[in-house]
């Protein structure tokens, strides 16, 4: 009876003994006791772990991050872009085509029309060679000796007589057009007896007089049996 009492003593105090010593293997860990695929998790815990694709992207990321189409165009900032077309368009705009000493202003006193003088006017008239042109041939003739004739110009400048021009007495002109440039008159004269009309062409201008004409050029035409004679003439004023 004893020795079966002994035998549960000493049991009882192997138990506590287990359990003090399991007490004590538990404290000296100071924390829990993972696994060691727990505690590798803990490790890595420590600190994110990404991919190497992951990884990269955040390490460019101090900024925003655009493709390279977005972000060529900011190139070329500050400032406007223009394209090579424009460029040379606003360089065109700033460069003057023309010196704006070659474009004189108008002078405010210039006439709006030129006219040979008031009243009679005289004139010395060079002729050039003439042609005569045919169906089957064409020939020259020799150019007529310089004169002098007197021009008489009519009322508002609307008409003007010409006399001694070659063997006409006078030749009767009406003005056709007139402008800043000078005036055009036309004219007709058919010799005695001969049935043939002589057209006369005679523009005014003027080359040192800014108030009237002072210089005349013409034509003479006629027509007769087919053929055409022509000639050109110019003059001068003389008075």
């Amino acid at each position: 009876m004893n020795k079966l009492r002994l035998v549960g003593l000493l049991l009882v105090g192997v138990l506590l003994l287990t359990a003090c010593a399991g007490g004590m293997a538990d404290t000296s860990e100071g924390g829990f006791d993972f696994t060691e695929d727990d505690a590798a998790a803990q490790d890595d815990s420590e600190g994110m772990e990404f991919s190497e694709e992951e990884a990269s992207e955040p390490g460019g990321e101090e900024g925003m991050v655009f493709s390279e189409d977005e972000v060529s165009p900011q190139e070329s900032e500050p400032g406007f872009d223009f394209t090579e077309e424009e460029d040379d368009s606003e360089a065109d705009e700033e460069i003057p085509d023309e010196d704006p000493e070659d474009n004189p202003a108008e002078d405010p006193d210039a006439p709006d029309t030129i006219f040979p003088p008031e009243g009679t006017s005289n004139w010395m008239i060079n002729h050039d060679e003439g042609t005569i042109t045919c169906p089957n041939i064409s020939m020259p003739f020799e150019a007529s000796p310089p004169e002098q004739v007197t021009i008489t110009l009519g009322a508002e400048a609307a008409s003007l007589i010409v006399q001694g021009m070659g063997e006409a007495p006078e030749i009767f002109f009406f003005l056709l057009n007139s402008g800043p440039g000078g005036s055009f008159y036309d004219g007709y004269y058919t010799p005695p007896g001969s049935g043939v009309e002589i057209h006369y062409e005679i523009v005014f201008t003027n080359i040192s007089d800014p108030s009237t004409a002072d210089f005349l050029m013409g034509n003479i035409t006629s027509e007769e049996q087919g053929c055409k004679v022509s000639r050109s003439f110019g003059g001068e004023r003389v008075d």
